[in-house]
């Protein structure tokens, strides 16, 4: 079989990580346990780093600015 994109096995490279720890209300800790609970994300570690990329993003682009 010849392999092509359509057909090519995914490759997940992990980055590394390092812990960080943060504080935040705990109407934000229910809202983020709930969707973890709901399976938008895999856990609260994820919620964090998603919403994060997506704020660098947003500020990268200039849709967001401080």
């Amino acid at each position: 079989m010849e392999i092509s994109e359509a057909n090519a096995p995914h490759v997940v490279v992990a980055m590394a990580k390092v812990k960080l720890t943060v504080t935040v209300p705990p109407d934000l800790k229910t809202w983020v346990d709930e969707e973890v609970e709901k399976g938008h994300f895999a856990d609260r570690s994820h919620a964090v780093q998603y919403s994060l990329m997506k704020v660098k993003e947003l500020v990268q682009k200039g849709e967001i600015k401080f």
